[in-house]
């Protein structure tokens, strides 16, 4: 009888660690499950953030445009919201969108376009595929970060469009994750986004 209690003994002890065992395999594809639903969500998110950022960009560029349209194309220093659109000559050539360093804009998150002397400009990360375009373009945001949550950087390489029946201003958008080389999207990153936009000249 001792010896059969000790078998029953024995056999529950297994039939026990089978079950933790069981449950901690279940508590682990559980854990994963929730790990890349949240990492899917996170992403969902950015592409969302992103997206609207970009589009947010191209509306940007139509202000700065029609900003600069009242006051003329000659405006230097503090009066060059625009470039000349005799200049924009090359789709590859970007200017980068930054939060206005304007005091006053400061309070109703205005943008404009980075400059020293002139406008500060960069080659389109997407030509080539280049890594050292890409950071060309995104050391403008080392300290001059507009979302802390998804800190993202802003792009508008723009050419000018003179056609027959119309003339206007084609405008690429590119935005970026900063702390991402923005290739494809994985993990809870995303691939950089482009947005396509227009400003019309013809009242130019």
């Amino acid at each position: 009888m001792e010896e059969k209690n000790k078998k029953y003994n024995a056999l529950g002890f297994v039939e026990a660690l089978i079950s933790i065992i069981i449950v901690g395999v279940s508590s682990v594809v559980l854990m994963r499950i929730a790990a890349s639903a949240l990492i899917e969500a996170v992403q969902n998110d950015k592409i969302d953030r992103i997206t609207q950022f970009a589009v947010e960009g191209g509306n940007i560029v139509k202000e700065l445009y029609e900003k600069q349209k009242e006051l003329g194309f000659s405006g230097e220093g503090s009066l060059a919201y625009f470039p000349s659109p005799d200049s924009l000559k090359d789709i590859s050539k970007c200017y980068v969108i930054v939060k206005s360093n304007d005091t006053q804009s400061q309070e109703s998150q205005m943008f404009e376009f980075a400059k020293s002397v002139e406008f500060n400009t960069c080659t389109d990360p997407f030509v080539n595929g280049s890594v050292q375009n890409r950071g060309h373009c995104t050391m403008h945001y080392d300290k001059d970060v507009t979302n802390k949550q998804y800190p993202f950087f802003r792009l508008a390489c723009m050419e000018r469009i003179s056609g027959i029946r119309e003339k206007y201003i084609s405008v690429k958008i590119v935005v970026g994750e900063l702390n991402y080389d923005g290739k494809i999207t994985k993990s809870g990153n995303v691939k950089d986004y482009v947005y396509q936009t227009i400003i019309p000249l013809e009242d130019e």
